[in-house]
């Protein structure tokens, strides 16, 4: 029973080891991109930039831009003071429509992959831009991992 036990746990233990995260991208074909700038330092012109590259990206890497369903890539960039110092925070989230089991199945819209990265900014469109870029990496390479 004891090594059974032992089996168990090293065997859940690998698994978390290899996993890039908790989220699916299985399957995944398109999306719609949506850029939620929730901050005064980002001129639209930037914000548009960002878009258009990560579209580029997501093209790349097999994913089309363009979606009549309800899944959507959000990018919400937020920023915020606190003594002088500036705190940015970038997110990128999968918004989903989804069919949860339950005693009376329900559909609803599900976040199905999200990523977060919190830093302390100099120098603020350099940064954000290296944040989200890096985001937008570990997504496609976690979909390109799951979709082999």
């Amino acid at each position: 029973m004891k090594s059974l036990l032992s089996a168990l746990c090293i065997l859940f233990f690998s698994t978390l080891c290899y996993a890039t995260s908790p989220f699916s991208l299985e399957s995944l074909e398109r999306v719609n991109i949506t850029v939620l700038n929730k901050n005064k330092h980002l001129s639209e012109s930037f914000v548009k930039g960002l878009e258009e590259e990560v579209k580029t990206q997501l093209n790349h890497a097999g994913i089309q831009t363009t979606s009549k369903s309800f899944s959507n890539f959000l990018i919400k960039i937020n920023t915020q003071e606190h003594k002088g110092v500036r705190f940015t925070h970038v997110n990128l989230s999968l918004v989903e429509n989804a069919r949860i089991p339950r005693k009376k199945p329900t559909s609803t819209i599900a976040i199905t992959y999200t990523k977060d990265d919190f830093f302390e900014t100099t120098d603020f469109e350099v940064d954000v831009k290296e944040s989200l870029l890096f985001l937008v990496s570990e997504f496609i390479d976690q979909f390109k991992e799951e979709n082999k």
